[in-house]
């Protein structure tokens, strides 16, 4: 697993949205407070937070992929060279909030992505994509199946792609995401609700592309982490 690591800078105060959304990690072993929606056909209408994928690997090792974190996790697969190379999303309930000014927030997403048995090569082009979006006063938002929210959002930054250079196929990596509600002239203490979604695409046939959310460490844990990494190399994808 390959752990990217970022700077920081003197922020009011930020938040790591693991500590916002219920069932963030997914252990509750569903996908309660979260909702699947298909922005057009190629998405997914159903998702499991335990599902059966198989990377390839030169070994041809059937052992199928295992959790970042915890139990669960989700993705999609796109086996055979028929269809459209499908997609997911996932957006979180719109959770009532309550920031300080200035206040900005953290996302610590895990990603993989690979071919799927028996196809070694080549590699993969899957894509994963975070975005955090909030709304001010006024009723509690609601999304329908075709990603579509009830109320106009008030705080909309664009998706943030997670970047797999350096990993590899098959192998889980991390990384944070930071988001600035002030990077678009809005105040977060005028938030009063925020949600988060994840999407998935494989990009191409007999490709996969899961994700996990974590919790995003504390800075003297990011420097004990990189040290275990450099001293030890990438975990296997497989626990």
């Amino acid at each position: 697993m390959l752990v990217i690591l970022g700077s920081s800078s003197a922020q009011a105060m930020n938040v790591d949205v693991f500590t916002v959304f219920s069932n963030a990690g997914l252990e509750t072993g569903n996908l309660d407070n979260w909702s699947i929606t298909k922005p057009n056909a190629n998405y997914v209408s159903g998702l499991s937070v335990s599902p059966n994928i198989n990377p390839a690997d030169p070994l041809n090792d059937l052992t199928p992929l295992a959790a970042p974190a915890g139990s669960f996790f989700t993705g999609v697969t796109r086996p055979g060279d028929s269809g459209p190379d499908l997609a997911y999303k996932i957006a979180h309930d719109a959770t009532a909030v309550s920031f300080a000014a200035g206040t900005t927030f953290s996302v610590g997403i895990f990603g993989n992505r690979g071919r799927l048995e028996p196809f070694d090569t080549p590699g993969s082009t899957a894509e994963l994509r975070v975005r955090i979006f909030g709304w001010g006063a006024g009723s509690t938002p609601t999304v329908n199946s075709s990603d579509d929210w009830s109320r106009n959002i008030s705080w909309k930054p664009g998706n943030q792609s997670f970047d797999f250079s350096g990993i590899a196929d098959g192998d889980w990596g991390f990384q944070i995401f930071t988001f600035d509600p002030a990077a678009l002239g809005i105040d977060a203490a005028d938030l009063e609700f925020l949600s988060l979604s994840i999407t998935g695409n494989t990009k191409n046939h007999d490709q996969y592309v899961a994700s996990d959310l974590g919790t995003v460490p504390e800075p003297t844990t990011w420097l004990l982490l990189g040290a275990a990494i450099l001293g030890l190399g990438a975990l296997h994808r497989r626990s």
